[in-house]
């Protein structure tokens, strides 16, 4: 079962998702809405929200699935 606070995460995400211009936008805007919140979980709704049957918007899917890879701590690695 999915946390009730990485579906509500996820549906936030989503939004950011759809305003942001790139997936390092997107990353940089979440590390500073949610300082506290911890990478794992973040990333945890980015997926949830990547996987939404309903979505249609094949770029911010893109974007989301990219924000994740983006947000590996410690870490240079970003998806192609």
């Amino acid at each position: 079962m999915i946390q009730p606070h990485v579906v509500e995460l996820s549906a936030a995400i989503e939004t950011m998702a759809s305003q942001a211009r790139s997936a390092n936008e997107l990353a940089d805007a979440l590390r500073r809405r949610y300082p506290d919140e911890p990478i794992s979980m973040l990333r945890r709704a980015i997926f949830f929200a990547v996987t939404d049957p309903n979505r249609k918007d094949g770029a911010v899917t893109s974007r989301l699935f990219d924000a994740a890879f983006a947000m590996l701590e410690g870490t240079g690695l970003h998806a192609a």
